[in-house]
């Protein structure tokens, strides 16, 4: 450090502490300083990592959330929009025997792959907290109104096995107590599930 050019707008004093630190550090010393920002490097980028999977969770929460709505609109647009099928939804809903042919099927495949299907997906997003618990209550509150219906219990004792053995059981429960309130939402929600 003494043949070095002293540093520019640096008083002298300054130059030879410096100087001085740096000819007193063993390479033992400079190692451990290079590990400790090393350190302090994989902190910062485990930190910023940990905050882009946040921000990540918060999106796909998002987009479960807008899924839901979409599905749900979607099904009820399809009631409002075609006339013959609100007509059939009516008729289905005191019972599957007040249809025949093509509308027995029409309204079978309409709970079956349509709003079981959608609410399948619903409870299992709920299981994995991806969406809001307020989209599940009220998700389970239009499905517990749906199978108050004769017509709707009656696909499903027709289409159960079609679904995952955790959501038979969720539905099944919900039929065995005749729930239309929060009830067995609450029981579920406490459950961890």
């Amino acid at each position: 450090c003494a043949s070095a050019k002293p540093a520019p707008n640096v008083r002298p004093q300054l130059n030879m502490v410096l100087c001085a630190s740096v000819e007193t550090m063993n390479i033992e010393e400079m190692a451990a300083w290079g590990e400790f920002l090393g350190g302090l490097a994989v902190v910062a980028g485990l930190l910023f990592v940990s905050l882009q999977l946040l921000a990540s969770n918060r999106e796909a929460k998002a987009a479960a959330n807008q899924n839901y709505a979409t599905s749900i609109s979607n099904i009820g647009m399809l009631l409002a929009s075609e006339g013959d099928l609100a007509e059939i939804f009516v008729r289905g809903s005191a019972g599957l025997d007040e249809l025949d042919g093509a509308d027995r099927l029409r309204y079978i495949s309409f709970f079956s792959n349509g709003m079981f299907r959608t609410f399948e997906n619903l409870f299992f997003q709920h299981r994995a907290r991806r969406i809001e618990p307020q989209i599940w209550q009220g998700a389970h509150v239009t499905l517990s109104a749906a199978l108050g219906s004769k017509g709707v219990k009656e696909i499903w004792a027709l289409r159960k096995d079609w679904f995952a053995a955790e959501f038979q059981e969720y539905v099944e429960a919900i039929i065995a107590l005749d729930l239309h309130s929060g009830e067995l939402l609450e029981s579920y929600t406490k459950g961890g599930t």
